[in-house]
């Protein structure tokens, strides 16, 4: 590398570099196809068990460190109150790279969904609940407003 080079890539400061790193990713991300495929190497790089491992490692180490608890909507906790019969049921469980806001592990194996209008105006992500199926979750459960709406007061 001649000095010019060098110079010219001295730092991430540079607002030239700035400018080329940011022209860059929206080249990378301007096309659909091109977010989409680094979706799935990302998705793929996930899949990794070792990947996986590191990753969740890191995920347990930032949760010990903050021990802050996960932030619940109204919805959710309606939700939660609706599966209080249920003492297995797993809050904001992770099921490979999706988390969900309630888990009923075996024999159940079902996902629940508390949906409000605010982050779901278009219905349930069809895309998401098929990689839960393929994580073999038996079935994803979408309740409403609609139908939390009796155990919002609770």
């Amino acid at each position: 590398m001649t000095d010019t080079q060098r110079a010219k890539y001295q730092g991430s400061k540079s607002p030239e570099h700035c400018n080329n790193l940011s022209a860059a990713a929206k080249r990378r991300y301007a096309d659909p196809a091109e977010r989409e495929r680094q979706r799935e190497i990302s998705r793929a790089a996930y899949e990794k068990p070792e990947v996986r491992a590191r990753y969740e490692a890191a995920m347990e180490l930032v949760n010990e460190k903050l021990q802050s608890p996960t932030y619940n909507t109204t919805l959710e906790l309606a939700l939660y109150t609706l599966l209080a019969e249920f003492p297995e049921v797993r809050k904001q469980e992770w099921i490979g790279y999706r988390r969900v806001d309630a888990y009923l592990p075996e024999p159940y194996n079902l996902v629940f969904e508390a949906d409000g209008l605010y982050w779901h105006p278009d219905g349930p992500d069809e895309k998401r609940d098929k990689y839960l199926l393929s994580k073999g979750v038996h079935a994803v459960i979408h309740l409403t407003e609609h139908d939390l709406d009796p155990w919002l007061e609770a």
